[in-house]
């Protein structure tokens, strides 16, 4: 009698995310971005707003705030 050869679902093919395990992300989330590659695109712009977002903020004035330090 002979073992049945494993499946191709048990033995998943490498995927354009597989690199992402190596910095440490969850083979869950491997799988889920070779799965649905746009949602690597999302993340990308939704980090690049978040970004430009912080970037835009108007820096406070040194020394030209009438509040003392503790009221700031």
């Amino acid at each position: 009698m002979s073992t049945p050869a494993p499946s191709a679902a048990a033995t998943p093919q490498p995927g354009p995310f597989d690199w992402f395990g190596k910095i440490g992300a969850t083979p869950q989330a491997v799988a889920v971005l070779n799965d649905q590659p746009n949602l690597f695109t999302i993340l990308i712009l939704v980090l690049k707003k978040k970004k430009e977002a912080k970037d835009d903020k108007k820096p406070a004035a040194a020394g030209k705030s009438p509040k003392p330090p503790a009221q700031r």
